[in-house]
C-alpha cells in the first residue's frame, strides 16, 4: 500500500498542467517561476514529503541570497571561528 502522500501520476499530469497554465498566463514572479520548474523536474511519480523537500531547499537558497545581498555575511575568519566548535 503507497503511504497517505503520495502523488499518483495522473494527479502530478494535472498539477504540472495548472502550473502551466498559470505560467503561460503572465503573472508568474520569478518565485513562483523558481517552484513551476521543480514540480516540472519531478519524477512522475512522488511523495509530497519529496514536494517539500525540494521546496524547503529552495527557499533556504533564497533567504541566503537576501542574506548576502543585505551584507549579512561572515568572513572566512568568522566562519572559522563559528564552525570550531561544530568540527571538534
Amino acid at each position: 500500500m503507497l503511504p497517505v502522500s503520495f502523488i499518483g501520476v495522473s494527479a502530478v499530469m494535472k498539477i504540472r498542467q495548472n502550473v502551466q497554465i498559470f505560467v503561460d498566463s503572465g503573472k508568474a514572479t520569478n518565485r513562483q517561476m523558481k517552484k513551476a520548474q521543480i514540480i516540472e523536474t519531478m519524477p512522475d511519480e512522488f511523495s509530497v514529503d519529496g514536494l517539500i523537500e525540494r521546496l524547503m531547499i529552495l527557499h533556504k537558497i533564497e533567504e541566503g541570497q537576501r542574506q548576502a545581498q543585505a551584507g549579512k555575511v561572515y568572513t572566512e575568519e568568522q566562519a572559522k571561528k563559528k564552525l570550531e566548535k561544530w568540527l571538534k
